[in-house]
């Protein structure tokens, strides 16, 4: 996964209502509370993210001039000792960092994790690259190009208007509606795509696999699974694997 770079400039991190829902064991975080981030978005062009467990919920927004995080943290210390969040420029780009502090090296060896659900809304315009550890994401109404590279946990993704680029380990993915390519490198769960205008490329360990409504070249690599694709320009399945193919209303299809 890509690494962030060290920012330079820090921006102010505000904290919401703070709930203790611990109990008598250590069993989990005991601190549930919210925080509100904001960074100007004069001279940015690029969001980077660095997420760990927890939800992703990306909203571009028209004449936004600023981006904004809505954060609900769970952890065992309201003071950071257990997690990083953080909104930082550096440049051309913008650092958002939800995380929990352990490296991943040693994931398995502290049974102590906080989780980060974020909500972030963003000018439309920008490019958005993700690191994700777990947890759903959803991106939605962003025109910049869009790369993610995700541990695991679904992805949805709809109305984009250029290139996107996911390398995915485990969870289903649902693309809708991206006027650019899509190139997909998937090994597990299902993958749906609709209404594509560029090129489409998955390469898919398993999971079934549903292409729709593409006017342009699609190719499939994949390992095991059904394959269904209707109403695209050009078809070519490089390997299917193990499950039935399904192709309707195809122009151009080879094997």
């Amino acid at each position: 996964m890509k690494k962030l770079l060290i920012p330079l400039i820090s921006v102010s991190l505000l904290s919401g209502c703070v709930v203790h829902v611990g109990g008598g064991h250590d069993d989990g975080p005991k601190e549930h509370f919210s925080k509100h981030l904001t960074l100007p978005i004069d001279g940015i062009e690029r969001l980077d993210i660095d997420a760990g467990a927890g939800k992703l919920n990306v909203i571009g927004v028209e004449g936004l001039r600023q981006i904004e995080v809505d954060a609900q943290i769970w952890a065992y210390s309201r003071e950071g000792d257990d997690y990083s969040l953080s909104l930082e420029s550096h440049g051309d780009d913008a650092q958002l960092i939800g995380k929990n502090r352990r490296s991943k090296a040693f994931s398995f060896s502290y049974g102590r994790s906080a989780r980060i659900d974020m909500t972030v809304r963003v000018p439309k315009s920008l490019m958005l690259f993700v690191d994700d550890g777990s947890g759903d994401i959803v991106i939605s109404n962003i025109q910049g190009k869009v790369n993610i590279d995700d541990g695991s946990g679904s992805i949805d993704i709809d109305k984009l208007g250029s290139d996107l680029s996911i390398e995915d380990n485990s969870g289903s993915i649902r693309i809708n509606d991206v006027q650019g390519k899509v190139d997909i490198d998937d090994n597990s769960g299902g993958i749906i795509v609709t209404n594509v205008k560029g090129k489409v490329y998955i390469e898919d360990g398993s999971g079934d696999i549903e292409v729709s409504d593409v006017s342009n070249t699609v190719k499939i690599d994949d390992g095991s699974g059904d394959i269904d694709v209707n109403r695209v320009d050009a078809l070519k399945i490089i390997e299917s694997g193990s499950g039935d193919v399904s192709v309707n209303d195809v122009d151009s299809y080879s094997k």
